[in-house]
């Protein structure tokens, strides 16, 4: 049973977990992506470097210390694809009306200030919907 209600939603980001900052931003330069911003959240253990091409953001993230775990994932395991939407509201209510997965919803908001909730897909790879406000 599908939703009558219209959602669209857009490829806004790709997020991972990075082991090296310095030859991961070489990397991707070489690939044609450009450094917009870089955030270090050192008492979070955390550094988040955005790179863009296309209008696609690359969201990487670097953690200081090697025990991290997120969602019973290892960091530098974790992946996840993001969708951008203009109303983080009817993405929650898209996803929970045409019953794509059997967990509990929780709208939070990120580092950036975007509203924004994650699901698993079928084979377990963190999807991000964002509310798209720009970086």
């Amino acid at each position: 049973m599908k939703n009558e209600k219209l959602c669209v939603f857009k490829l806004h980001h790709i997020d991972i977990w990075i082991n090296n900052v310095e030859e991961s931003i070489r990397f991707y330069s070489y690939l044609g992506f450009n450094k917009i911003k870089e955030i270090d959240k050192k008492e979070l253990n955390k550094k988040f470097i955005f790179m863009e091409k296309d209008n696609v953001l690359l969201e990487m993230k670097y953690h200081y210390s090697n025990d991290c775990q997120h969602n019973n994932v290892k960091c530098s395991d974790n992946k996840v694809f993001g969708l951008s939407v203009e109303n983080i509201e009817d993405a929650k209510e898209f996803v929970e009306s045409n019953n794509l997965v059997d967990q509990e919803i929780i709208i939070d908001y990120g580092i950036l200030g975007n509203k924004y909730f994650i699901i698993k897909d079928p084979n377990g790879i963190n999807i991000e919907f964002i509310e798209d406000r720009g970086v």
